[in-house]
């Protein structure tokens, strides 16, 4: 008789093992299944929380299959997403030091006359900024080596992730991504890396919820 184990999908809710306990015990040829918690029915006076009170909830869920089971990412799938969450963690992080630094040159009334931040010009006027206080100086110095540095190695993650659509099936993927406006590479390869399989959503409005893009509607009836 096969055992068959029920584990929470950790990595989405509570933390990045869920995963890989489901990759260990399908290796080990012991049944799995990863259950979406946003799938799962509780009473509402639900209240009682604990390791048994939950193995027995979880047990009558996969008896009645009454959950939605999340997509199991293969290693190479997993990778690629984590490479795309790196890329967006040092894009918050140029975000904050761009912030950082155009909020010191205002405390210190240095204001750009221009339309748009970042462009040629505003990178032209940067570099013409200079302070008679040395401290001054050294502190916009090391504000300045901060960005540059960030967008850096933005560029070379991105470089890095223009090269993902030449493998395999993520380069198919990418491809039909790509036939729609405003979809560039690295928009599609961070779609694909988050979503894996396309084929588990029965249609869009399913594909829709999944992203959190939720229609609704009001009218009249």
């Amino acid at each position: 008789m096969s055992t068959r184990i029920v584990t929470r999908c950790a990595a989405m809710t509570r933390g990045p093992t869920g995963f890989g306990l489901c990759r260990e015990l399908l290796r080990k040829d012991i049944a799995c299944v990863v259950m979406a918690p946003t799938s799962l029915k509780r009473n509402a006076n639900y209240k009682v929380k604990n390791d048994s009170v939950d193995a027995r909830l979880l047990a009558k869920d996969l008896f009645t299959h009454d959950y939605s089971q999340v997509h199991l990412s293969c290693r190479k799938e997993e990778a690629i997403k984590e490479f795309c969450r790196m890329r967006r963690s040092i894009m918050t992080e140029l975000k904050t030091a761009r912030q950082v630094l155009l909020a010191f040159l205002l405390r210190q009334g240095k204001h750009f006359e221009g339309k748009t931040r970042w462009t040629g010009e505003h990178r032209r006027w940067l570099k013409e900024i200079t302070f008679e206080q040395s401290y001054l100086q050294e502190a916009f110095d090391e504000y300045a080596i901060s960005v540059n540095r960030l967008e850096a190695r933005l560029k070379r993650i991105e470089g890095r992730l223009e090269e993902i659509p030449e493998y395999g099936e993520v380069k198919a993927k990418v491809k039909k991504l790509t036939c729609f406006c405003g979809i560039d590479t690295l928009t599609a390869v961070s779609i694909v890396s988050e979503v894996g399989d396309f084929m588990r959503f029965s249609g869009a409005w399913d594909f829709a919820n999944f992203v959190g893009l939720s229609v609704g509607e009001h009218s009249s009836g």
